[in-house]
């Protein structure tokens, strides 16, 4: 097994709270935070013969996923942030194309931010 590409990423979004209350119980919007929304990208991966083999026969009685998940998955070829996906294949030949279609996430957290840093910056602005 050869990795010929791996683009996969962690996809992280931002909730912005819209902050249109109708009972006006808060004095404005919550603040922004960032949240790890899934995985994109592709991974491309040259089988050998006996490999190819091996996947075609899981794939025929359904078991691709288990199959992915004991010889890639585990081999750390995706982002930290993501413990284990579900996968979307297509096969050319003896090349293995995988799409994550569910993943699940790590208990990711943004960094936080140097506030240090930043005091720092304002008042030499200042």
């Amino acid at each position: 097994m050869k990795t010929l590409s791996n683009t996969l990423e962690a996809l992280i979004e931002r909730w912005d709270d819209p902050g249109d209350y109708p009972s006006n119980a808060g004095s404005g919007p919550l603040p922004s935070c960032d949240y790890l929304e899934g995985m994109e990208g592709e991974l491309k991966i040259e089988l050998t013969p006996e490999e190819l083999t091996q996947f075609n026969e899981a794939v025929e009685v359904g078991e691709q996923q288990d199959w992915v998940q004991e010889n890639i998955e585990d081999k750390n070829t995706f982002p930290k942030e993501i413990v284990s996906a579900t996968w979307i294949h297509k096969i050319e030949g003896n090349i293995l194309t995988l799409w994550a279609e569910e993943v699940e996430v790590s208990d990711w957290q943004p960094e936080e931010p140097d506030y240090d840093l930043i005091r720092k910056e304002i008042t030499t602005f200042l």
